[in-house]
């Protein structure tokens, strides 16, 4: 059943039982999606906004509650506080379950350190840098990467969100932005592919004087996103292909 589906499901069953605060929660959950589909149609998009779309609605909403939540317990609110909890317990159903850190970094860590063992190769693409998370509210600060990698459980998989441009900040990344999402999840399987794809582009894009090079961070900025995205969704299996 598409997460659609679940929530139309659902909707129905909250009118049924007559649970106010769960009939209340869906339908403002309802309404955000189709504002958002409304804007994806003006774009062109005639079938909606895509459930990776609709997953980041979710998490919005989750944690525009979880700082509501935090401020009316500091100013003593505590019914109110209770009120948006509530509501994030029934948004949370319709979200994937996190990955812990430790499993999203345990995966990652081990695919890539098997790709890259050169240590000649790891210098000459040089400073990179990779945040991993498991949190999809985005605790482990995946978005503030270069690379940024968000591991959930989707129906018992492993699935890998995976963001570009990124910085957080410091000298390395310069001023703090997010990075942008290059496309729906990817399999577990299907992230080192995805990982050696984006490094090739850097290496094919930068620029060179002597033997100094462009940072992975310097090209992407220059070049923009799309050739990024487009060789990362190049490593994308086929439905064929995906066991």
């Amino acid at each position: 059943m598409s997460l659609r589906d679940r929530l139309s499901v659902s909707l129905k069953e909250a009118m049924k039982a007559k649970d106010a605060t769960r009939l209340m929660t869906l339908r403002l959950i309802n309404a955000a999606i189709k504002d958002r589909d409304i804007d994806a149609r003006s774009e062109g998009t005639d079938a909606g906004v895509s459930d990776d779309d609709l997953l980041a609605i979710l998490s919005k909403m989750v944690k525009q509650r979880q700082e509501s939540a935090r401020a009316y317990e500091e100013g003593g609110r505590l019914e109110l506080a209770e009120k948006e909890r509530a509501e994030i317990v029934i948004v949370e159903e319709f979200l994937p379950r996190q990955l812990s850190e430790q499993e999203v970094e345990k995966a990652i860590a081990e695919a890539i350190t098997e790709r890259y063992q050169d240590m000649d190769e790891l210098f000459d693409l040089g400073e990179i840098d990779l945040h991993i998370s498991g949190c999809i509210n985005s605790c482990g600060h995946h978005h503030s990467g270069h690379i940024g990698i968000l591991g959930v459980d989707k129906d018992g998989l492993e699935w890998y969100q995976v963001s570009l441009g990124g910085a957080d900040g410091s000298t390395l990344s310069g001023t703090a932005v997010p990075g942008k999402v290059v496309g729906p999840s990817f399999s577990a399987s299907e992230v080192p592919e995805v990982i050696e794809a984006v490094l090739e582009t850097y290496r094919h894009e930068r620029q060179s004087a002597g033997a100094a090079h462009e940072t992975f961070i310097q090209t992407l900025r220059r070049v923009g996103l799309e050739p990024f995205k487009t060789a990362a969704q190049s490593a994308r299996y086929t439905p064929q292909e995906v066991v």
